[in-house]
């Protein structure tokens, strides 16, 4: 029977509730807004399948990957509204091509997040792009097995203790499911989003006109693909008058929360699925550092990488038709994406910071307090950007 007694120790990718033959896993909210799993023992039969798939107690193995691709999408609208290099895309429209089925992030109507399937270009466009925010799956992987055992072609994409969840839940290889994980520094805490979005929502509204948002975009590119920024519109009621808030991602408050390890999942801090470990066919990213190895497509358009773990991951690949596809080494990859191969690091007061949150509705105040940098760490911070882009 699953127990989570140490919250570093779960991922929140649901497959103990979904493989439960008793349906008494449920999957609850903490303090902090992140799902975890809790039994109804007096349901349960002790079969030991939550155990089983859970990914943390039976770890998939690590693959080390077949090939490395710097890879760009032909289309200058798709590249230009894609978080990096149009890679996502690529597959999501051969799957489609397949009358496959595409499961990925949108937001919900509360700006939440959470899996939703794609069978159309229109709703294509609601699951692609960044979402800094743990997904829920709800009853995704469900959804994916009977659309599997329907011969239909299926493409997950998620992180990767999301896809190494899937994985140990589907229990048999498919020919017809691609596993894509995504680059991933960690999940921030819904708690702490929605915590950003009430403040400024209530910035923003003004002389009795009470804000709605009505968009969400991490990573946009108006500023360039390497200094993106985040971008959030909407319209102020009764007036109808629009807004529009553009910050560069490293003055968000939202993002400093993130970025500076106060926000993720416990696990996160010591992530087991690191370094090649989901069990995904295709891993996808940014090619940070680009100008180092091919300067010719350092335009600030964004380059995916991509890193190549199945001989089906392959396959599919040489179906793709991108304008780019270029072979590289994964150290070359690996070089601006460390985080990649290790977790991100957990910041010493991470629970300090939730317990001010808790106690306060100054969300702008709590973040300043808590990611405030003294003059050493502001050099260290300086030398480490020196070092990554030159």
């Amino acid at each position: 029977m699953i127990q989570i007694v140490d919250k570093r120790q779960c991922s929140g990718c649901t497959a103990c509730e979904h493989i439960c033959p008793q349906h008494c896993i449920a999957m609850v909210a903490d303090e902090e807004a992140f799902l975890y799993p809790k039994v109804d023992e007096s349901r349960c039969i002790d079969c030991g399948l939550c155990d089983k798939v859970c990914p943390v107690l039976s770890p998939i193995g690590q693959q080390k990957p077949l090939a490395a691709y710097a890879v760009r999408h032909g289309d200058a609208d798709t590249l230009a509204n894609s978080t990096s290099g149009g890679m996502f895309m690529l597959l999501a429209k051969f799957v489609l091509a397949q009358q496959g089925i595409v499961f990925a992030a949108k937001y919900n109507a509360d700006w939440s997040v959470s899996h939703a399937a794609a069978m159309d270009e229109a709703q294509l466009e609601l699951v692609r792009g960044t979402k800094y925010l743990q997904s829920e799956l709800n009853t995704t992987f469900v959804e994916i097995k009977q659309h599997l055992k329907a011969g239909k072609w299926v493409l997950f994409v998620g992180t990767h203790c999301q896809v190494a969840g899937l994985k140990n839940y589907i229990r048999r290889p498919y020919d017809t499911l691609i596993c894509v994980d995504i680059f991933c520094y960690g999940v921030p805490s819904p708690f702490v989003w929605q915590h950003y979005l009430a403040e400024l929502t209530q910035r923003l509204s003004v002389n009795g006109d009470k804000a709605t948002i009505k968009e969400i975009k991490f990573r946009d590119k108006q500023i360039g693909w390497r200094y993106n920024g985040v971008k959030i519109g909407g319209t102020l009621q009764p007036s109808g008058k629009s807004f529009t808030l553009a910050e560069k991602t490293g003055d968000n408050l939202y993002m400093k929360a993130f970025l500076s390890g106060l926000a993720n999942r416990p696990i996160c801090g010591e992530c087991p699925f690191k370094d090649h470990k989901s069990g995904s066919d295709l891993s996808i990213g940014d090619f940070w550092g680009i100008q180092r190895i091919h300067p010719e497509l350092d335009d600030e358009k964004g380059v995916s990488a991509v890193f190549v773990h199945t001989d089906k991951g392959q396959e599919v690949m040489k179906q793709l038709n991108p304008l780019q596809l270029i072979e590289v080494k994964p150290a070359d990859i690996y070089a601006g994406n460390p985080y990649f191969l290790v977790p991100s690091p957990t910041k010493p007061a991470r629970q300090e910071f939730f317990d001010a949150l808790h106690a306060t509705n100054d969300f702008s105040k709590v973040v300043e307090q808590f990611t405030k940098k003294n003059m050493l760490q502001r050099v260290k911070h300086r030398i480490a950007k020196l070092i990554h882009w030159t």
